[in-house]
């Protein structure tokens, strides 16, 4: 009858409606996981170079207390804070390495913490040269703090533009959400409105 072709075809609209919702749905998750995971990923970055700078910090007040001196027991002396350098010139070449893994926003980061690996190893040369002169290993200290405070205002930035798509991901979705919703309203009408009325029916015959 005329009433099961409807519903026949009104379940089969559904099916396909369905299916169709399934297939954006899960590619609106794949995209929100990727807009969350790169901003967590970036914030895991900012505090990376954060501790950098604290570390590189606490080893400048400690460069600016090394007697300047020629002799072998001085370098001796200032060896142990030359490794400390050394190690941290390799640990800001580490998460400069993790910055270009993780994404093309992380990478343009990676630059300034190259240079500033480069500074604090040339600080560690200085500390072993025995012609040591402690403001040439300062100014050194201090470039390399500049190159992170550099990175940390990139990776800053890039950890908010994240953010930021992230929410617009979310806003998307309830947008999506809604538009489907209006949707099913719209066809649920049409369907409504193409069922037969009893008025039409012919009187049945004696």
């Amino acid at each position: 009858s005329a009433q099961n072709r409807l519903e026949q075809a009104k379940a089969a609209q559904e099916r396909a409606i369905e299916a169709l919702q399934k297939a954006a749905s899960a590619l609106e998750e794949d995209r929100k996981v990727r807009a969350k995971e790169l901003a967590r990923m970036l914030e895991d970055l900012v505090r990376s170079i954060r501790r950098l700078i604290e570390e590189t910090e606490s080893r400048k007040g400690a460069l600016e207390q090394v007697a300047e001196g020629k002799g072998e027991r001085e370098m001796l002396a200032r060896d142990p804070l030359a490794g400390e350098f050394g190690r941290l010139s390799q640990n800001t070449r580490g998460v400069a390495a993790d910055a270009r893994a993780r994404s093309r926003e992380a990478a343009r980061c990676a630059r300034s913490l190259d240079s500033a690996a480069m500074s604090m190893a040339a600080v560690a040369a200085k500390l072993r040269s025995g012609e040591f002169a402690r403001g040439d290993a300062v100014a050194a200290a201090d470039a390399a703090l500049k190159h992170l405070e550099d990175a940390l205002k990139q990776s800053e930035e890039a950890a908010q533009r994240a953010e930021d798509r992230a929410a617009e991901e979310k806003r998307e979705e309830l947008l999506v959400k809604y538009r489907e919703f209006l949707e099913r309203q719209v066809v649920l009408r049409e369907s409504v409105g193409k069922l037969p009325t009893g008025g039409g029916d012919k009187p049945l015959g004696r």
